[in-house]
């Protein structure tokens, strides 16, 4: 009667193993945040003479390419002193 009772005790101490299938699947991670999106290159023009500024093609965050004209400027000394 007692090596019942520690055959019982010994089927009650083993530990419970959980199992699973085992698959193949492709490796992905998506991220999601908040941000802000700004650009990756700035210039500052500068003129070559003292001018006024007669008309403005494109406005501050435009996009602009290569040998777009972006102002147009006026000056009147150098235009007297061409006359």
């Amino acid at each position: 009667m007692r090596k019942e009772k520690e055959e019982t005790a010994k089927v009650e101490i083993e530990p419970k193993v959980e199992t699973f299938l085992l698959s193949k699947e492709k490796l992905t991670t998506e991220l999601r945040l908040p941000a802000e999106l700004t650009g990756f290159q700035q210039v500052d023009l500068y003129a070559k003479v003292s001018s006024f500024v007669k008309t403005l093609k494109v406005d501050i965050g435009s996009k602009v390419k290569k040998g777009q004209l972006l102002i147009v400027l006026e000056a009147p000394e150098i235009s007297s002193q061409v006359a």
